[in-house]
């Protein structure tokens, strides 16, 4: 029997190894708790970060979804930035995206258009090629897809985001430029919800460290990280909690005095209660901070449901197996379910019998393996109504990383649907009269031309409406508008429902026939366009007259392909327009050669105006008793360095039918003033000098402004100046035309109508106009004096100039017996090749000083001796 002795020794030497190992069991089961701790801490942090992101990554996607509609248009529209209607679906898009601030367009990479344009005038102009602008815009064009940008600093405050999306026209094949859409980063995140009060310190950087929102610390204090997708790239997401990670030291741990007070309790009874006593007192105050704890995410836990309930997308809280645990406010608004009605069920989109357009076996599968699914589904509200939902799932993992639920963000995308229909529509119909545009045109085309057959073939109908500029002109833009719609529906009451009618633009319009076994087909639907067209229009209380001309081509026979088909009905149009309007013509191969002589003579035409190949030749007027030479007419002569002299009867109807008229007519004025500015500088007596100006030169161009500029420094007087003008000038808007001559007499020149009696023959309307000088037409002297028509319709111009007080020239006087007819009728002056041929300025120069007196002569004017007649006019 061991003594006390021997007994309090081996207890002595018992009592330190036994210590130690309490001790050392102590601090594993604290460790264990500490771990434990952390793990739930992060898994709440993790669970609220993942709403974060969900919100954030759908906000962004809504982003590029209202952007990419932005580019659609554009792109629909062949690259043609039509502002009004960019102007307005960005309006839409920053009402329905609070973070977005300014949408700008930059075709050819520099920026031509921004909206909202107040307090963004510093971005026009500014140059984002790809090739040497900024990055972000060099992987955008070169992905062919939307790339987020850097952060930049916005002008005025704060910083910002560039989502650039490249734009590809004409089908796809030619780069445009970019649609380039500023965000707020401040403002994208606190509509994500990371940048509101919470339990959590939330921060977001780029992969390259750069820093988008929150405190850039958080990334330094072990915190919860989450990738964030964005347009061609990744964001990176950190959160800690707002009072830190909280991590009790291991000496405070329950278990650590455990093993303490075992230790002692072997080094004696006295120990063992002294060690007792402060374990108790110990175990007190780790209770009271675990408390504390508690207390500390129960109010995380309040303010994460805060943001959870509040949210105005619907969010969907779901346990391992799929199940409801619990959904948000926003949830029963959306779909008109309540909590309690899908609480332990699998949501709609989850159950493969609810049909919700995507196989939810593959969503189920991609959660398995991957833990996040995102995509657009057909979901199923209460009533039945489906309506498009943008869907993020994210699996949320426990501490031990097993998964133990996944939450659903659902946002209803039924208005960005309905925006996308709108540009669709916008796209593919014209806006005035609905009907489909070019793009949309050449789609059908190329789908009947590929199901035409030898049996049934199909057409094409090129129409362009006569007479629509003088309604427009006359009446404005609004009756011109009213007038297309009318024409719009007239043109689809004429065809078969099967057949497509396009407005191609302006005044233009298509026709595409299928189906048809016979041109007879063809024939009869232009026949009906055209008796149609002829009907007056009833506008308000204005009526309108207009006609139509029409260019057939038929597939396979005159095109088989879209371009070939166009291009040859454009032909058989132009034909048609030819040939007195209001009729149609089937395309013929000579056609095309006719088209590309007339463009290879207008390049020409170009070139010589340039090279300045173009001059003026003048044909003597003279008094028909004393034979004097009293003035001369301006005539435009080409004198082509390939061809020689062109006829005027060839190149001048070319050059009224292009805007070349214009730069020809201020030539030709330019030319005939420039020589009586040096002839009456040498004294030289000739009389009056007149310019024909063609009937466009007054409709489409600034004449009276062009001969202000003219004559500004020219001291020749201005009453030995004429101006020239056909009947057809007051057939489309008379009150224009003599309100125009009006400016031009008021600047001194004399007004001549040339070709008199062959248009707008109205007595009564001509004792208005502000003109003094009438020309007969060669037409009417022809024959003269054999045909008594002619003799009476000449008779009667003379007598009614005497009465009205206008001065007369007859043109075209080739015989004696004209001649004489003409003088015996009262006609004073004429003009014709009996007297003098056109000759160039030299020629005419050189006869002017052989008829012009010296000085000191006499005032009478020497007599020219009469020439004999030449055919010809």
């Amino acid at each position: 029997m061991m003594n006390r002795l021997t007994l309090y020794r081996i207890v002595l030497a018992l009592s330190v190894p036994a210590g130690l190992v309490c001790l050392v069991l102590g601090a594993l089961g604290a460790e264990v708790d500490q771990h434990r701790h952390e793990a739930e801490q992060r898994d709440a942090v993790a669970a609220s970060l993942a709403i974060v992101r969900a919100r954030m990554e759908g906000i962004v996607d809504a982003t590029v979804a209202f952007s990419m509609g932005l580019s659609n248009v554009v792109e629909a529209q062949d690259g043609k930035l039509d502002t009004a209607l960019f102007d307005r679906l960005a309006r839409k898009t920053l009402l329905a995206n609070p973070h977005i601030r300014a949408i700008s367009a930059a075709p050819g990479d520099v920026i031509a258009h921004v909206y909202p344009a107040q307090g963004n005038e510093g971005l026009y102009g500014q140059h984002v090629a790809p090739d040497e602008g900024p990055a972000d815009a060099f992987r955008a064009r070169q992905q062919r897809a939307p790339v987020m940008s850097a952060p930049v600093d916005l002008a005025g405050s704060g910083r910002g985001l560039v989502l650039r999306v490249p734009v590809y026209a004409h089908d796809g094949q030619a780069y445009w430029g970019l649609v380039n859409v500023t965000t707020q980063v401040d403002s994208l995140t606190e509509a994500s919800g990371a940048g509101t009060a919470t339990a959590l310190h939330v921060a977001l950087r780029t992969p390259a460290g750069e820093s988008l929102a929150g405190q850039d610390p958080v990334f330094a204090q072990d915190p919860v990280l989450m990738e964030v997708r964005i347009p061609g790239g990744r964001w990176q997401l950190a959160a800690v909690p707002t009072a830190g990670w909280e991590r009790s030291p291991l000496l405070s741990s329950p278990y650590v005095y455990a093993g303490a007070a075992a230790a002692v309790l072997t080094s004696g009874l006295l120990v063992l209660f002294a060690a007792s006593l402060r374990r108790s007192h110990r175990q007190t105050s780790a209770l009271s901070q675990e408390v504390q704890v508690r207390k500390t995410a129960e109010e995380g836990l309040k303010l994460a449901g805060a943001a959870f309930s509040s949210s105005s997308d619907a969010i969907i809280i779901m346990n391992d197996r799929f199940e409801v645990m619990s959904v948000n406010p926003a949830f029963s608004e959306i779909s008109g379910f309540a909590a309690s009605q899908v609480l332990g069920s699998v949501p709609p989109f989850l159950d493969p019998r609810q049909g919700s357009g995507v196989d939810a076996a593959s969503i189920l599968s991609a959660l398995r393996s991957t833990g996040k699914w995102r995509g657009e589904i057909l979901n199923l509200r209460h009533s039945g109504e489906r309506y498009p939902t943008w869907v993020t799932i994210n699996a949320v993992q426990s501490g031990s990383g097993a998964t133990g639920h996944y939450v659903a963000v659902c946002s209803d995308i039924s208005v960005i649907k309905q925006t996308e229909q709108e540009l669709d529509r916008l796209a593919h119909y014209d806006i005035l009269t609905a009907l489909p545009n070019r793009l949309l045109f050449r789609r059908r085309l190329v789908q009947d031309i590929g199901a035409a057959t030898p049996e049934t073939f199909c057409a094409l109908m090129l129409l362009d409406i006569d007479g629509f500029k003088g309604v427009n002109d006359s009446y404005g833009h609004q009756v011109g508008d009213r007038l297309l719609r009318e024409i719009a529906g007239r043109l689809l009451s004429a065809v078969r429902g099967r057949d497509t009618v396009a407005r191609l633009g302006g005044d233009e319009f298509a026709v595409i026939l299928t189906g048809l076994a016979r041109r007879d087909t063809a024939v009869e639907a232009a026949s009906r366009i055209i008796r149609d067209m002829q009907l007056p229009f009833q506008i308000d209380d204005i009526v309108v007259h207009v006609s139509v001309s029409i260019g057939i081509a038929c597939c396979p026979e005159d095109g088989s392909d879209e371009v070939m088909l166009t291009r040859n009905a454009d032909a058989a149009m132009y034909a048609a327009k030819e040939a007195g309007r209001s009729t149609y013509r089937f395309y013929q191969w000579e056609m095309t050669r006719a088209v590309r002589e007339r463009l290879l003579m207008e390049q020409r035409m170009r070139l010589s105006l340039e090279a300045g190949h173009f001059e003026v030749w003048f044909q003597p007027r003279v008094d028909l008793r004393s034979r004097r030479i009293i003035g001369a007419e301006g005539l435009v002569r080409w004198r082509d360095p390939e061809q020689g002299l062109v006829s005027p009867g060839v190149f001048i109807p070319l050059a009224e039918r292009s805007p070349l008229i214009h730069k020809l007519g201020r030539t030709v004025i330019e030319q005939v003033i420039g020589h009586a500015r040096r002839w009456y500088a040498q004294g030289l007596d000739f009389g009056k000098l007149s310019m024909n100006v063609a009937t466009p030169q007054i409709e489409r161009g600034n004449l009276v402004g062009e001969l202000r500029d003219i004559l500004a420094d020219v001291e020749v007087p201005r009453h030995m100046l004429e101006i020239e003008v056909t009947e057809s000038l007051f057939m489309a808007d008379a009150e224009r035309a003599k309100r125009m001559l009006g400016e031009i007499r008021e600047l001194g020149l004399s007004v001549a109508i040339d070709d008199f009696g062959t248009g707008y023959s109205s007595l009564a309307y001509l004792k208005t106009l502000p003109v003094n000088h009438l020309k007969i037409d060669r037409a009417f002297v022809r024959d003269l004096p054999e045909q008594a028509s002619d003799a009476a319709i000449v008779r009667a111009i003379l007598a009614m100039s005497q009465s009205l007080g206008f001065h007369v020239t007859a043109e075209g006087i080739e015989t004696a017996a004209q001649l004489e007819f003409l003088a015996d009728a009262g006609c004073v002056f004429g003009q014709g090749f009996l007297f003098h041929k056109p000759m160039p300025a030299a020629e005419f120069e050189a006869l002017l000083k052989l008829t012009t007196p010296a000085p000191a002569a006499a005032p009478a004017l020497p007599m020219l001796p009469p020439r004999a007649g030449l055919a010809g006019a």
